[in-house]
């Protein structure tokens, strides 16, 4: 090769080189999470808590890196440059565009367009996490407040007295032993929910295991439920935004599919050893086939049109549900906490009576097996009410945005 060519080789391997972007080293370290981050408000109300969620929730974070990646500028079509000597030792160089692609034209701008709804739609899975993690944050705090609201009755039976007076067997004094560790198992089971409760929202909030937290207690009957407007379902719904995202998505695959049917040029310039001499080519690509891939991306387009639809009519079914569920929800929570209080009030009339004349201790420690299975029942309707409330006014909508 003579020294014209390895010149000309040399200017293009740096311009190509010279528009390339260099590595960042980034050394993964897995034990960032299980430090120590910056302080949180204490206590934390609700707002407070979806605020730093959103800024430390790893899958939120993740999820905004996802969306960033997606390339809204795609490259042209590559310009092809070659050097080298021909048969009689001349040097030469050539390169090869795609002309209509260096102006804009052709199936660029559909590209864009393509890569802008790509990424809206990458966008729209971070707010559909992002309403989950609100939604599951919430949860937290009903059933904190579920948690707060149960009460510890009095279940204060000595029954080995009465077995030591003669007034009953060693029978009397098992049951009550009985008695206590089903309360003992229910007071455990309470205390293990609130556990769970802290380890979901710290989990949620993106901080290290075992930070502590204390929560301002939110309002009986939070959240309120609204009633499902369509309009507002469609605005704060993410899985119908989902569904409108991926039908953005096709529609601009079904216009990048009809502009690639269209013909293309190809410019071909070249130089020899001599500048003043110019030659080359011009060629017309043509792309044979292609119908069939509009055809295509027009039935992918109508599948994702129906999906929308879908989407739509779910959600208002899935409100109506909900709400059908969370009334009957309330209906056993009521119930419940009437069924615990009338069985309070019979232990301690019974206990009452004992004091005053003599009977058998066996009732009372009956009675108390009814209060610990009353107040069981209470503690899972008053958790399940809470849970479900959270649901059905996320199904609803809630929170909306301020018109």
């Amino acid at each position: 090769m003579g020294r014209h060519a390895r010149t000309l080789t040399m200017v293009v391997a740096w311009s190509a080189l010279s528009g390339c972007a260099g590595y960042r080293s980034a050394p993964l370290d897995v034990d960032r999470p299980l430090r120590a981050s910056s302080p949180v408000p204490s206590p934390l109300t609700f707002d407070e808590a979806l605020r730093i969620a959103v800024e430390r929730n790893p899958d939120l974070v993740a999820l905004r890196a996802r969306a960033a990646a997606v390339n809204v500028n795609p490259p042209p079509e590559p310009l092809e440059l070659g050097a080298g000597v021909d048969s009689d030792e001349r040097w030469e160089a050539a390169a090869s565009l795609d002309a209509l692609s260096l102006l804009g034209l052709g199936t660029r701008r559909a590209e864009r367009a393509l890569a802008f709804a790509r990424r809206h739609e990458a966008w729209m899975e971070h707010h559909a996490r992002a309403r989950e993690v609100a939604r599951e944050i919430a949860e937290v705090f009903a059933v904190e407040r579920g948690l707060d609201s149960l009460s510890v009755p009095d279940l204060s039976v000595d029954a080995g007295v009465y077995v030591r007076a003669g007034f009953e067997s060693g029978v009397a004094e098992t049951l009550a032993e009985a008695t206590r560790r089903d309360w003992k198992a229910e007071a455990d089971r309470r205390s293990a929910e609130r556990a769970s409760n802290h380890a979901s929202l710290v989990r949620l909030l993106g901080l290290p295991p075992g930070t502590p937290l204390a929560l301002v207690p939110v309002p009986e009957g939070w959240p309120v439920v609204p009633s499902p407007v369509p309009a507002i379902l469609i605005r704060t719904r993410a899985d119908i935004q989902r569904r409108v995202a991926a039908f953005e998505v096709a529609d601009r695959d079904l216009r990048r599919a009809v502009v690639a049917q269209y013909p293309s040029i190809v410019l071909e310039p070249a130089i020899a050893a001599d500048p003043t001499t110019l030659f080359g080519a011009v060629r017309l690509r043509l792309p044979v086939g292609a119908k069939s891939e509009v055809c295509a991306a027009g039935a992918a387009r109508e599948a994702a049109r129906s999906e929308v639809e879908s989407a739509i009519l779910d959600a208002l079914r899935d409100a109506e549900q909900s709400r059908a569920r969370l009334n009957a929800a309330v209906s056993t929570r009521e119930a419940a906490a009437g069924r615990l209080g009338a069985s309070s009030e019979l232990f301690r009339a019974v206990r009452t009576r004992l004091q005053v004349q003599v009977g058998s201790v066996m009732e009372l420690v009956l009675t108390a097996d009814s209060v610990v299975d009353a107040a069981r029942a209470h503690r899972e309707a008053a958790l399940d009410d809470a849970r479900l409330r959270v649901r059905a006014a996320s199904e609803a909508g809630w929170p909306s945005p301020t018109p």
